[in-house]
C-alpha cells in the first residue's frame, strides 16, 4: 500500500514538543548570560573585572580585582598623594578584617616595616610628599566568599571595597 508524503505512522505529543522547544530557548539564554558575564569579567579579566575605590582626585584610592580566585595572586594597587610627615614617610592601613585569611606576597616598593595593633595592619613607606605614588600589594585571598576591606593612608582618608571570591 502506497502512502502519502508526511503520512508516517509516528505519534505525536504537540504539548511535550511544546514544552521541549520552551526548556530549549530557555537553557539557550542561560548559556547566552554565561557567555556574556563571562566576556564582560564575571570570571577575571574583562571590562567589569577591575574596580576602583576612591576619587580620581583624592588623597587615596585602590584598583582591585572585583572578582578574583581562591589561591590566585591578585594585585590591589593603592594610588596615594602622601602628606608632610615629620619623618617623611606615610602609612597606608588595612583593617585586620581586610587581611584575615590574606596571605601578601609581595610589596612593591618594600615597605620599611610592618606593624598591627588598635586592629589595624599598618605598611610605612619612604614616599615624596605630595608627589603621587603607586603602591602594589600582591595577595593570595584563601577563602572564597564576599571579602569587605577598608585601606587607610596615614590617619586620613579611607576607602571601602568589595571582593567576590570564587573557590
Amino acid at each position: 500500500m502506497a502512502r502519502a508524503p508526511g503520512d508516517l505512522e509516528i505519534d505525536e505529543n504537540l504539548a511535550v514538543q511544546k514544552r521541549e522547544a520552551q526548556a530549549e530557548s530557555i537553557g539557550q539564554g542561560f548559556l547566552a548570560a554565561f557567555l556574556l558575564a563571562a566576556l564582560l569579567g564575571l570570571f577575571g579579566g574583562g571590562p567589569f573585572s577591575q574596580a576602583t575605590a576612591g576619587a580620581d582626585d583624592s588623597a587615596l584610592r585602590v584598583e582591585y580585582a572585583r572578582f578574583s580566585r581562591m589561591q590566585a595572586s591578585t594585585d590591589l594597587k593603592v594610588y596615594a598623594r602622601p602628606q608632610v610627615t615629620q619623618d617623611g614617610t606615610t602609612t597606608v592601613s588595612f583593617t585586620q578584617e581586610s587581611l584575615q585569611d590574606v596571605q601578601v606576597v609581595a610589596i612593591s616598593p618594600a615597605a620599611l616595616d610592618e606593624r598591627g595593633g588598635s586592629g589595624l595592619v599598618r605598611y610605612r613607606f619612604r614616599l615624596v610628599a605630595g608627589e603621587p605614588a603607586v603602591i602594589t600589594f600582591r595577595v593570595k585571598v584563601e577563602r572564597a566568599g564576599l571579602r569587605q576591606s577598608r585601606v587607610q593612608l596615614d590617619s586620613g582618608p579611607a576607602v571601602e571595597f568589595q571582593q567576590w571570591v570564587y573557590p
